[in-house]
């Protein structure tokens, strides 16, 4: 933060003036959130009597295990493997070592002879109570700090490809990819090139009681690919495609082959389709992502891109750029487009003026009263006036200004406004055929919030909110609906946040806003 706020002092500075009020600010600003951001680090860091007792017990722990370190290197011959397998089994049985490792082999590797550092490279990387991610570490440190000190040294570098794929072949799937950096780091010690060790690694894979995802294997090929003749990959994959293989699309999720699943148009389409698709992102980092990189598009003189983004606008998909099977957050995409476009006209309302027609469509739009989507529609267009690219009537400029706000006065009380959450549906109003469920920490503190600004009762509000939705998707039930999407018990149980929202939680998050409208 603190970083933040001296670069905004810095272009503040030099766009606005050193005698503007906002550098001003800045200035004081920085060093004082510095100052405060200290304080609260040193509250947080208070340490009592037992977390000093605690401290001085790891201290404890971590001086016994450097002692039991050195008996074990004194006692131990590293270029014996007999040995050396005594001492990694005994370092093995030591707790909260792993600081103390690098040191370890450092001490040992430094008690080697110059015609013993080969059979030490052997001896390691043969080990198989050693994790492949220590070996490789050790094994980088020896070839950096002896290089190809002789012969047999750079025969053995060459050798240790076999034994490191041999025994750790399972270490380099990850889940359903294939770690091309650990093979590299190998491909580097033993100078042989990663297509060559791809090629080791599938005869391993091979063997029958070898179970890898379809993905471990195109990894695989792809990296063999980069070493054959141009085309040759295309054709492999032709071949896989027009095989057996193929025939077992229409059991997988996305099913056979149909029209449609690839983008025909050309860049400009791809890109404005595939900003489209983020911009209705569960996750707000990836929404704020696309629309920035609108601005960006502006920026570089991109504006068919941006023509493309506002031709989807009433667009309620993200075809061909999502899963068919996934809900699109549409009412998303709709809301981070105009937060996009209405910054996006500060700068350029010249290029954004063309859009006049259906930014006015929007914000006056009685049928969707989206108050965000017609608050930021009402920026765009009065920024395009500000700068000068259009006329606005005075009838359309008041109204414009005025969009969100209440054409009744506000009703001024002295009795205690009491919260709706606790106030029942009354006997004699029946619940609509359609009730959509909502997060409990929305209904208490949204709805009763908005609720208690129009003075209606929260079941009102919530009638209302469950016809908005159902208007979308009559099927969803509750705001704690996925919509095919996996999510973790974790975050199902931490409820709904800002930074990402289930599809049931975005479908009551807009019609919150239409109902506030």
């Amino acid at each position: 933060m603190l970083g933040t706020l001296t670069t905004l002092h810095e272009i503040a500075g030099r766009e606005l003036g050193k005698d503007s009020e906002l550098t001003a600010y800045l200035s004081i600003a920085a060093p004082k959130f510095d100052r405060l951001h200290n304080e609260e680090n040193e509250n947080r860091n208070y340490r009592s009597t037992q977390d000093l007792r605690h401290v001085e017990a790891i201290a404890d722990q971590k001086e016994e295990n450097r002692r039991a370190l050195k008996k074990i290197e004194d006692e131990t011959d590293p270029a014996d493997a007999t040995s050396m397998s005594r001492a990694v089994d005994a370092f093995n049985k030591l707790q909260h070592v792993f600081d103390l490792k690098s040191g370890f082999f450092d001490n040992l590797s430094g008690k080697l002879k110059y015609a013993d550092r080969p059979r030490y490279v052997q001896i390691i990387s043969r080990f198989e109570t050693l994790d492949l991610y220590t070996k490789l570490r050790v094994l980088k440190e020896c070839k950096v700090k002896w290089g190809c000190s002789s012969a047999a040294l750079e025969e053995e570098f060459r050798d240790i490809g076999v034994p490191l794929k041999q025994i750790h072949a399972q270490d380099f799937v990850h889940y359903v990819y294939i770690s091309g950096s650990d093979l590299k780091v190998i491909a580097e010690l033993s100078d042989i090139p990663i297509s060559v060790l791809s090629l080791e690694l599938i005869t391993i894979f091979a063997a029958p009681d070898s179970h890898l995802p379809a993905s471990i294997w195109m990894g695989l090929a792809a990296m063999i690919c980069e070493k054959t003749k141009q085309g040759e990959g295309q054709i492999a994959l032709k071949r896989l495609l027009n095989g057996n293989s193929a025939k077992l699309a229409s059991t997988v999720v996305d099913g056979v082959w149909k029209e449609g699943l690839y983008p025909k148009s050309g860049e400009t389409d791809i890109a404005a389709g595939l900003v489209w698709h983020m911009l209705g992102s569960p996750s707000a980092p990836q929404r704020w992502r696309a629309a920035h990189s609108i601005r960006c598009f502006a920026r570089f003189g991109k504006w068919e891109v941006i023509d493309a983004l506002i031709e989807r606008f009433y667009s309620t998909d993200a075809h061909p750029y999502q899963a068919p099977e996934l809900p699109f957050y549409f009412l998303h995409a709709r809301l981070w487009l105009l937060i996009a476009i209405a910054r996006v006209a500060m700068d350029h309302p010249q290029n954004v003026a063309k859009y006049t027609d259906t930014l006015k469509a929007i914000a006056f739009d009685a049928n969707f009263p989206h108050v965000l989507m017609r608050d930021f529609a009402a920026r765009a267009l009065l920024a395009c006036a500000s700068g000068g690219s259009i006329v606005l009537s005075e009838s359309d400029a008041k109204a414009l200004n005025e969009v969100n706000d209440s054409p009744f006065p506000k009703k001024k009380t002295k009795e205690y406004e009491r919260d709706s959450f606790y106030q029942g549906r009354p006997d004699s109003m029946p619940r609509p055929e359609f009730e959509f469920n909502l997060d409990f920490d929305f209904d208490k503190l949204d709805i009763a919030k908005v609720s208690g600004m129009f003075d209606r009762s929260r079941w009102e509000t919530r009638d209302t909110i469950s016809a908005w939705v159902r208007k979308y998707d009559p099927q969803v039930k509750s705001m704690y609906e996925s919509g095919g999407r996996s999510v973790s018990q974790r975050d199902r149980l931490r409820g709904m946040t800002d930074l990402y929202h289930l599809y049931g939680q975005q479908l009551g998050w807009h019609a919150l806003h239409l109902l506030a409208g």
